[in-house]
């Protein structure tokens, strides 16, 4: 092993060691949220821009202990960070919500969360519209939802 090599595995090793402390830590909601912006480089005016919220709410939930954003809030800052699932969740543990993969709409924002950043906020409301009739309506199967997200993502990939 070459000392470029060694360096890379080092780096590895304590972005590994930093993340299993961050994540272990009694941090709240507002540490996590203001660990995982300054890790992306985002102030919350550029992270409002793309999450599609106001620099005001992003703002509230950074700062403010006591406020309580909704898990769509939520899911929209973690796609907006290009979070990796693993740290979505981490970011979802430190609020009231969980997803669960037994709930239509949690499975939805699994998928949406899979995609690690893949997509853009308004990408990705664009697809929750062309289903959404229908999954409100519960006149389609998981499956058949699933496979109608998967749908819309690909045809991003096909349109760009």
């Amino acid at each position: 092993m070459d000392n470029k090599e060694r360096a890379d595995l080092g780096d590895i090793l304590k972005k590994a060691k930093l993340k299993v402390r961050t994540d272990n830590q009694k941090t709240g909601f507002c540490e996590m949220l203001a660990h995982y912006m300054n890790e992306a480089g985002y102030s919350c005016k550029s992270l409002a821009s793309i999450a599609n919220m106001s620099e005001a709410t992003i703002r509230r939930m950074k700062n403010v202990d006591d406020y309580m954003p909704t898990r769509e809030m939520i899911i929209s800052v973690c796609v907006a960070l290009k979070l990796s699932i693993y740290d979505s969740r981490v970011l979802l543990r430190k609020s009231p919500f969980r997803l669960q993969e037994d709930s239509p709409v949690d499975a939805i924002y699994l998928k949406i969360l899979e995609y690690e950043g893949k997509y853009t906020v308004h990408e990705w409301n664009t697809v929750l519209r062309k289903i959404s009739a229908s999954i409100w309506l519960k006149e389609i199967s998981m499956l058949c939802m699933m496979l109608a997200l998967s749908l819309c993502a690909y045809s991003f990939e096909v349109d760009n």
